[in-house]
């Protein structure tokens, strides 16, 4: 769980950067289409996340992951894609 914790602050942080807001307003909930984020910017934050987590996200799971709709499901997806390597 602290795991999970640490990832969605950290994924919370970098889309409050990305969107010039207090990460504050960035919650679970938030919708990931309220939050304005282009293409760039998400690719920027999954190849953060790949390489803190030492994991490769393929550009399909990418794309796949664009497709989350709030906050929380996008740190869900990339927790389960992390777990999933580290098999």
């Amino acid at each position: 769980m602290e795991a999970q914790t640490d990832l969605s602050a950290f994924v919370r942080s970098t889309i409050g950067q990305a969107c010039n807001c207090p990460v504050e307003s960035v919650a679970p909930s938030t919708p990931l289409v309220t939050l304005s984020l282009d293409s760039l910017t998400f690719v920027s934050l999954v190849a953060q996340v790949e390489a803190i987590y030492g994991v490769e996200v393929t550009s399909e799971e990418t794309l796949s992951l664009m497709e989350c709709g709030r906050v929380s499901d996008l740190v869900d997806r990339l927790q389960e894609l992390i777990a999933s390597r580290a098999r």
